[in-house]
This record gives structure tokens, sequence and C-alpha cells, in this order.
């Protein structure tokens, strides 16, 4: 038996791993107890397998930085400013252990395109549950993921997944049945729906530049993908002006009183004073609490947050340069494999759906990013499994052991 890391044609009988990926990434969105459960399942399955198989492991630059980010919070963990709980790094572990098992899974072009069908189906299930409990029950304020939590993640979450099903439609729209382009073009509707008429002005824009990075990605296999960009991006448009969606309500709103940003001008800049006293490690993992948010030019409107509304410089008052260096190594790194190995013309549809898939993930993480905190908790999973499928695909399309 060998691994996909060895290059091999032959694959491995994982089923059982592939059922609890899926499973994972379909609870994901929402529940919390069977998310964890599941995610605990899949590591004690992955760690029975690697002692039942000790010859198969071989290991690839990609497996080194998986396992040096995950200790590097904890090298970091003792230099903090504050006292930092290492039950903090929970998430890290587990969105990273995550990607990682992905990574080496060496899944078969149907078993991804299935662990993006789970994902895709999570969230539409979530999404009507939410909206059974937050039109029709009006037990809940806002309509939102369960598992995921405040309508700006949920929204996060979502935009990830528009991306998810984009790229699916675009890689195999010509071998799907009609009934499975109406089942994805479903799924896809209602996260944009959900994107266009919630309360996030930064996801929304995310969305169109994830629309305008595939479409113009696309093109090198087909020109016609030029045209979807705008045809998309107007008609997305047009919906939230004419249906008066609240986030074009909201920016009106908030650009009438001067406050654009929802004070995270105020954050940014008190965060950034305690960056400069805490240079290297930050003042530790999920503290960002702690800081005094003192730059009001009058009177304050709260004095903490729980993270900085933008994950540069969350990550940088959090776990100062030396974290940053992981997170942004990784990003970095992702967009250069992104940029470089993009698919050729003639590759195989599950090529493009890898480096579709990334690059909404990726996309959303940095655009969003600027005026939210991202890549935490459920839409760091969903991001992880994006980018452990892209990785493992260019690695096998081009025979790399980086």
């Amino acid at each position: 038996m060998t691994t996909q890391l060895s290059f091999n044609t032959r694959r491995t009988d994982n089923r059982g791993l592939y059922f609890l990926s899926a499973l994972v990434i379909f609870v994901n969105p929402l529940i919390e107890a069977p998310k964890n459960i599941a995610m605990a399942l899949l590591l004690l399955w992955v760690i029975v397998q690697a002692v039942m198989n000790k010859k198969e492991r071989q290991w690839s630059g990609w497996d080194l930085f998986f396992a040096l980010y995950m200790l590097s919070y904890l090298v970091g963990l003792p230099f903090s400013a504050y006292h930092t709980d290492v039950r903090s790094l929970t998430d890290v572990a587990r969105y990273m252990l995550f990607g990682w098992v992905i990574y080496r899974a060496s899944f078969s072009e149907k078993q991804k395109i299935g662990l993006v069908f789970w994902a895709a189906l999570g969230t539409f299930v979530g999404l009507i549950y939410g909206a059974w409990e937050h039109f029709y029950l009006g037990s809940e304020r806002y309509w939102t993921l369960n598992s995921v939590g405040h309508v700006n993640h949920a929204a996060i979450y979502n935009a990830i997944i528009c991306g998810m099903a984009l790229t699916v439609l675009f890689s195999y729209w010509s071998t799907l049945s009609v009934g499975k382009r109406l089942m994805w073009i479903a799924m896809l509707a209602l996260s944009l729906v959900y994107v266009a008429f919630g309360e996030s002005r930064a996801t929304f824009g995310a969305v169109l530049v994830v629309v305008l990075v595939l479409g113009v990605g696309f093109a090198r296999k087909n020109k016609k993908f030029l045209l979807l960009p705008a045809v998309f991006i107007a008609g997305l448009i047009a919906v939230a002006i004419l249906g008066n969606a609240r986030i074009v309500e909201k920016q009106e709103q908030n650009a009438s009183d001067n406050n654009v940003l929802s004070y995270r001008d105020v954050i940014w800049s008190s965060a950034f004073d305690v960056f400069k006293q805490h240079p290297l490690f930050g003042v530790g993992k999920e503290n960002f609490e702690k800081i005094d948010i003192n730059k009001w030019p009058d009177k304050p409107q709260f004095t903490h947050v729980s993270h900085a509304h933008n994950i540069f410089i969350n990550v940088l008052a959090e776990n100062g340069t030396w974290g940053a260096f992981w997170v942004f190594s990784l990003f970095g790194a992702m967009g250069v494999t992104l940029m470089r190995y993009i698919p050729k013309k003639n590759a195989l549809p599950v090529s493009w759906l890898s480096w579709g898939a990334a690059c909404s993930a990726l996309v959303v993480t940095l655009v969003v990013g600027l005026v939210n905190t991202t890549f935490h908790h459920e839409h760091a999973n969903l991001s992880v499994l994006c980018f452990a499928l892209w990785l493992s695909q260019y690695r096998y399309d081009r025979q790399r052991f980086i």
C-alpha cells in the first residue's frame, strides 16, 4: 500500500477516513457537540491507522509546515504579555490537524467532490434551519448558522461556500445531470441570498472578488468564463440594491453617522499601540479582550472587545511578529501556489475544483479579513479543507515534493 504523497496511482482503502471527514465538514456549521465528537473520532482513526501502517508514512515540506505551525503557538505561549491558557490553542490544533489529515488522505476525485458537496449541503441545511428559527419561530434575533454564531461569521462561511459551489459548476457543468445542476444551483443560490441580504458589507464585496478571480482563472480553460463575472456581479449588485438589502441600509446609515467602519478604526489604533509594546509575542492567543480600547476622540462607546475585526491586526496584537510569521506564511504560500500552478486548459476537472475552492477560501479570508477577524473556528475548518484539497492535488498533478 502507498499514499498519494508517493505519487503512485494506486489508492488506499480510505473509506472510513472519508466518511469521518465528510461527517466533520457536514456538521461543522450545524451543531457544536457532534462536530467535536466527529473531529475527535477522525483524529483517533488517523492515529490508529498511523500505528498500524508505520512503513507507509512519507513526509513532505508541507507536512513539516503543518507540524511547525501548531508547534509555533506552543513555543510562543510562555512569552506572551498576559497569561495564556493552553486550551486557547485548541482551535488552532483542530483546524490544522483537520487540514493535515485531508492533505495526506489520498482521496480520489469522487471523494474530493463528495467533501465539497457535504460542506455545501451542511450549509444549506443550516441556513434553512436558521431561517426557520428566525423568520417563522422568532426564537432567534438573526438569521445565522447555528454552530457558526454571529451573522458576520456566518456570512464569511457562506461566502466561501459560494465560491466552492460556483467552482463545482464551472468545473463539472458538462458532466452533471440536470438534477445535479439544479441541486448545486439551489445550494449556491441560498448562500448568495444570505450574503446579499445579510449584515456583512465586507463579505458581499468579497464574493464579488471571488467571482472575478474565478472568472479570470477559468478563462484559461475557456474564454467564455470572462463574461460570467460581469453578468454575475452586475446581477448580484442589482438584486441587493433593488431588494433594499440590509447591507445597503447599513452602509447608508453608517455613512450618515460618519461611522463607516463601525468604530473599527478606534479598535485598530488601540490594538496597534499594544502591539508596539509587545512586538515579538503579543498579548497571547484569545487575550485580545484584555486590551484597553482607549483611542476614543470623545465619549467611549466600549472599552474591551473580543477581537480586532481585522485578521492582520488581530494576529499581530495576540501573537506578535512570531505568530504573524506563521499565519501569513501560510497565506503567502497558498497564494504563490495558486498563481504559479494554476491548472492548464485541459487539466482534470478535479484540479480546477481544488484550485477554485482554495482561491475562494483565500480571497474571502484576506478580503473580509481587512475588516473582520477571519480564519478561526468553523470558517478556518472550511478554509483548511479547501487549502488541503488544493495542496494534495497540485502536488499530485505536478509530482512535486514541496
